[in-house]
C-alpha cells in the first residue's frame, strides 16, 4: 500500500466542508486570482478537423521546465460533465500544487494537460453517432500536438490519464482502448460501469424519461446495449485482460471515491475493484468516509492522484534526458 494512503484518510476525516455564503464568495475571489496570476499555465487551442470545433486545453508546466532541456512525463486530466478546463483552473492553481509536492519530495515533475471535452462539456470523451469524434480528437490530434510542441516522453510509461466523474469514465475507457498510449490511469468519483449506471442496461425507459440518457443514446453511444458496451470502461478492461493479459498486468490503476457519492459512484468502483482483485491488477482503491461528488472532494484527492502517477513515472526517471 502506498505510504500516503493512511495520511490521506486521516486528513480527510479531520476536514469540515460546511461553508457560509461569505466564505464561498471569498473562496471564489481567491480562485479567480489564482487563474489570473498562474505563471506555469499555458493555454492552447486546436482547430479539430475530427469534431469541427476549436478546442482549448490548459497545459501546466512543471517546476524547472523553463530552466532545462529535459523531457517530462505527461498527465492528462479530464474534467467532468458540463465542466471545462477553466472551471478546473478556478478550483486551484494546479502548477502551484505540483510545485509544492515536488518541493516536499512527494512527487517528481511532470506536465499536466487539462483538455476541453467538446460539445459544451457533454461529449463523454467519445465518438458521436453523427461522426463527431471527440475520442478521436484526444487520441489523434491532442496527444500528437502535445508531443510535438512540448518536451514529453512519448511512451506509455511516460503518459498517464486521470479524471473526475465523466472524466474518470474517460480515463479508464481510454487506457483500456489505447494501452499502447497510457501506462497508468486514475479516477476520482468516476462513472466506471455503464451497466451499473443504467440499472442493468435499462436503456429504453431511461432514454424516454431522462434528457441526459436521451443524449447518451441518440448522440453519444448509440441505442443498443452493444453500442454502450463498446464504450464501457469495465467491459473494455475485461477484454483487455482477456486479449492482452501481459499488457493489462503492466498497467496501473488508482480509484478513489466517497461513500456518500450522490451518483453512487462507489458502487461502480466496488464492481471494478472486485475485477481488479480477481485478475491481480496493479491498483490502489480508496473509499473515503463522508466523501461526496463535488469539486471539494476532488481537491482533497488531487495530492494523492499526483503522487500515484509520479510513482509510476519515477520508473522512467532515467529518460528525463535532454531533448535533441
Amino acid at each position: 500500500m502506498l505510504n500516503w494512503r493512511r495520511e490521506f484518510e486521516k486528513r480527510f476525516l479531520k476536514r469540515g466542508w460546511a461553508m457560509s455564503g461569505k466564505f464561498k464568495f471569498t473562496l471564489l475571489f481567491l480562485l479567480l486570482s489564482t487563474v489570473a496570476f498562474s505563471h506555469s499555465n499555458q493555454w492552447i487551442q486546436i482547430q479539430s478537423r475530427l469534431t469541427g470545433e476549436e478546442l482549448k486545453a490548459s497545459v501546466v508546466l512543471p517546476p524547472g521546465y523553463e530552466e532545462d532541456a529535459r523531457r517530462y512525463p505527461v498527465l492528462y486530466f479530464l474534467h467532468g460533465w458540463e465542466s471545462s478546463p477553466f472551471n478546473l483552473q478556478l478550483l486551484l492553481d494546479w502548477g502551484e500544487l505540483l510545485a509544492e509536492l515536488c518541493a516536499q519530495g512527494k512527487a517528481s515533475p511532470f506536465i499536466i494537460v487539462i483538455p476541453e471535452s467538446g460539445d459544451a462539456g457533454r461529449s463523454w470523451y467519445s465518438d458521436y453517432t453523427d461522426g463527431r469524434a471527440y475520442e478521436g480528437y484526444l487520441i489523434k490530434e491532442l496527444i500528437p500536438f502535445i508531443d510535438r510542441n512540448f518536451r514529453t516522453i512519448p511512451t506509455p510509461k511516460g503518459r498517464g490519464i486521470a479524471g473526475f466523474s465523466m472524466g474518470g469514465f474517460g480515463a479508464f475507457k481510454l487506457i483500456a482502448k489505447y494501452p499502447h498510449l497510457f501506462g497508468s490511469a486514475s479516477s476520482v468519483s468516476g462513472i466506471l460501469s455503464l451497466e451499473t449506471l443504467t440499472f442493468g442496461w435499462k436503456l429504453t425507459p431511461l432514454r424516454l424519461f431522462s434528457n441526459t440518457f436521451r443524449h447518451l443514446s441518440e448522440e453519444v453511444f448509440g441505442l443498443t446495449v452493444e453500442d454502450w458496451q463498446r464504450n464501457d470502461p469495465k467491459t473494455l478492461l475485461v477484454r483487455l485482460a482477456e486479449n492482452l493479459p501481459q499488457v493489462y498486468a503492466q498497467r496501473s490503476f488508482f480509484v478513489v471515491v466517497g461513500n456518500k457519492d450522490e451518483f453512487f459512484c462507489h458502487k461502480h468502483a466496488e464492481e471494478l475493484v472486485a475485477f481488479f482483485s480477481e485478475t491481480g491488477a496493479d491498483y490502489v482503491y480508496l473509499k473515503v468516509p463522508g466523501g461526496r461528488h463535488n469539486f471539494f472532494f476532488l481537491r482533497s484527492c488531487l495530492d494523492e492522484v499526483f503522487q500515484f502517477h509520479s510513482e509510476k513515472f519515477t520508473a522512467i526517471s532515467p529518460m528525463l534526458e535532454e531533448a535533441s
